[in-house]
């Protein structure tokens, strides 16, 4: 419409200028009458010119209106609503909506920009909290695995590897079939893969992995809420931890308890028959009075040993056990000792000698604490020989002002598996002979301790059948450089 009206006020605007041409020209007497034939010959050029520019500029018209209208429709698929450049004539209209146009798409790509820019911190910061996440999980001591709700892993950190025998190549992504070989933790995955809500009831077990029956491992669940929902659950936390110290401990302690109650129950009973027997004092015979009073001193001090040994234990273990440490001859520390054992070993059938030099020298030590270590060596050569063996009690000095004590006997000597976990906590092998001799797994661990609060070492050598030794190093005055006084 717009075209149709420019194109008619261009016509009509040439008419317009003819008709003014002619009546300037007969105005002024310069055209006759008979003139107007030629200035028709004019005219028509000039019409057909005007014809000709008006389809001229219709067509670029046409083609300024298709750009508007496409600016139009890209203006509004980017949500730029209408591009209104107000009234003005049809070139000049273009030109300013073109303009509006360019500073709309200015602003729509300045928005993109920001929009990009936006998304990429927020992408980078999901990358870091997801690292940082990954971080602290790859940190934790035991093995967390992380499923979905259809059981799958979807992460696993390097201490899982060892805990299952299995790369985290091998689970991620993977069903629990393909790399779970015991048959109880799959049990327990499935179960959670197949509950309706799993998270009402999370679960743990305890496992010993294929060909490790001295390992331990449990397995525990939490469930992974949305912490934004807690009705949304995202899948579960499996958390892998190698429990065998504390079930060993426990085992131990449970062996302990029994082994402590029956060593305990057996002196108690013996006591109970010996005072009863010595209930009718008058009517004994003077060598059964004698041996009762002689048995009933022995099976005290047995249980005393125990109850001081457990008690030096708890104190050392506590922190609460006071080191008195004193200038000690070890050679009278070493003799009492002897002396102290004696009666055991004659008990027992067992030789006892000491073999020590006279001029040892002295050392600075708690000397009822060193007493209980030596007394426990002893002890335990006593217990593991049979009738007719000898034990040596032997002590050497060393270069470096150091000195060595050794207990050694002919006994049944210890095996080469046990003899790295004989100075253990309530360790005892499972051998059919030391069982039979009775125990309790604390005489070597308190002599380890009491030596290494010395600052000494204590080892041991044997072979089964043959005996074992046992050498205790510590620091040590040689007897002549004790004569020089001390500044």
């Amino acid at each position: 419409m717009r075209n149709n009206r420019l194109g008619l006020a261009m016509l009509a605007a040439s008419m317009a200028a003819v008709g003014l041409i002619v009546a300037l020209l007969h105005s002024h007497g310069l055209l006759a009458i008979g003139d107007v034939p030629d200035i028709a010959s004019i005219a028509l050029p000039v019409f057909l010119l005007s014809a000709l520019s008006y389809w001229m500029i219709r067509r670029e018209t046409r083609l300024l209106s298709q750009l508007e209208a496409r600016m139009e429709d890209v203006g509004k698929a980017y949500g730029l609503g209408e591009i209104d450049a107000g009234p003005a004539t049809e070139f000049h209209r273009f030109v300013q909506r073109f303009d509006r146009f360019l500073q709309l798409m200015n602003a729509k790509v300045h928005e993109l920009d920001q929009q990009g820019l936006e998304a990429q911190t927020a992408s980078r910061l999901l990358a870091y909290k997801h690292e940082k996440a990954e971080a602290v999980l790859d940190a934790i001591p035991e093995g967390v695995l992380v499923i979905d709700r259809s059981g799958v892993p979807t992460f696993a950190n390097p201490k899982v590897e060892p805990l299952l025998g299995v790369s985290r190549q091998e689970l991620i992504g993977q069903p629990a079939q393909k790399w779970c070989s015991d048959k109880e933790v799959l049990s327990l995955l499935m179960r959670y893969a197949q509950a309706i809500d799993p998270a009402v009831h999370p679960a743990g077990i305890e496992f010993s992995p294929a060909g490790h029956p001295d390992r331990r491992t449990s397995v525990s669940l939490y469930p992974l809420f949305s912490p934004r929902d807690r009705a949304t659950l995202f899948g579960m936390l499996v958390v892998f931890r190698d429990i065998s110290r504390e079930y060993l401990a426990k085992q131990a302690g449970a062996e302990f308890v029994a082994q402590v109650s029956h060593e305990l129950k057996t002196p108690f009973a013996v006591l109970a028959a010996y005072s009863e027997l010595l209930m009718d004092y008058r009517a004994l015979p003077e060598v059964e009075r004698v041996n009762a009073v002689n048995v009933i001193r022995d099976e005290v001090e047995r249980a005393t040993a125990l109850v001081n040994n457990l008690l030096n234990i708890a104190r050392l273990e506590s922190g609460t056990l006071p080191i008195a440490r004193q200038r000690v001859k070890v050679h009278d520390l070493l003799r009492a000792s002897y002396e102290s054992m004696s009666k055991n070993a004659q008990t027992k059938g067992v030789v006892l000698e000491l073999k020590i030099p006279p001029d040892l020298g002295s050392a600075r030590l708690d000397k009822e604490l060193f007493r209980i270590a030596i007394d426990n060596l002893l002890s335990n050569a006593i217990k593991y020989s049979d009738s007719g063996g000898l034990v040596t009690l032997g002590a050497e000095p060393l270069e470096d002002q150091r000195m060595r004590i050794s207990v050694k006997d002919q006994g049944i000597g210890i095996a080469a598996q046990d003899r790295e976990k004989v100075f253990e906590k309530y360790y005892r092998s499972g051998s059919d002979e030391v069982s039979a001799r009775g125990g309790h797994g604390l005489g070597l661990y308190l002599a380890r301790q009491i030596v290494e609060l010395h600052h000494g070492t204590i080892s041991v050598s044997s072979e089964p059948g043959k005996g074992t030794t046992f050498a205790v190093e510590f620091e040590a005055q040689h007897a002549r450089l004790e004569e020089v006084p001390q500044a």
